[in-house]
């Protein structure tokens, strides 16, 4: 088992900071809501379950596919049922574009990062592969500086720069 230390401990401080840097959260009252805070507080929470549950799983033998499987099987079950799953398997079937989009949205943005991260706890501890994991807000925010013209604040960059540097 991984020991908590003052580095990691800092690491992961600072990366938070980073986070709310980058989102300007902070510095934005038009973005801040209680229900926003709630969800991306057990976003957090879930993300760190699937990595210890993760790591857990690769210990004890299981393959980064078996796990991701059996991970992504029970929540995408639950949120079929919450999500009135009729209309919604009607659009995504309807039009030939909307489900090429589902389907990649599915696998490029959802499965292969959450595989490669779980075929990396091979190799590393979860609290590191969570570190790790905080580097989807700097990337997150260079994307739509890039792709989407999004504007970046200097403080956006100073939170970037204070994730990547505390997730080494």
């Amino acid at each position: 088992s991984a020991k908590v230390s003052r580095h990691k401990a800092a690491g992961l401080l600072m990366a938070l900071i980073g986070c709310i840097l980058v989102t300007g959260v902070l510095f934005d009252a038009g973005t801040f809501s209680t229900m926003g805070l709630a969800a991306a507080f057990l976003s957090g929470v879930s993300y760190g379950i699937y990595t210890l549950g993760a790591k857990m799983s690769i210990i004890r033998g299981y393959t980064a596919e078996s796990t991701l499987f059996w991970m992504f099987l029970v929540p995408a079950g639950v949120s079929v049922l919450l999500a009135n799953p009729i209309p919604l398997l009607s659009a995504g079937f309807a039009d030939t574009d909307m489900f090429l989009l589902i389907i990649g949205l599915a696998v490029l943005i959802t499965l292969v990062p959450y595989w490669l991260q779980t075929y990396s706890m091979r190799n590393l501890s979860a609290d590191s592969a969570n570190i790790i994991g905080v580097l989807e807000a700097a990337v997150a925010a260079i994307v739509g500086f890039v792709v989407y013209g999004e504007g970046l604040t200097v403080l956006n960059v100073i939170g970037m720069f204070r994730t990547v540097r505390r997730s080494e």
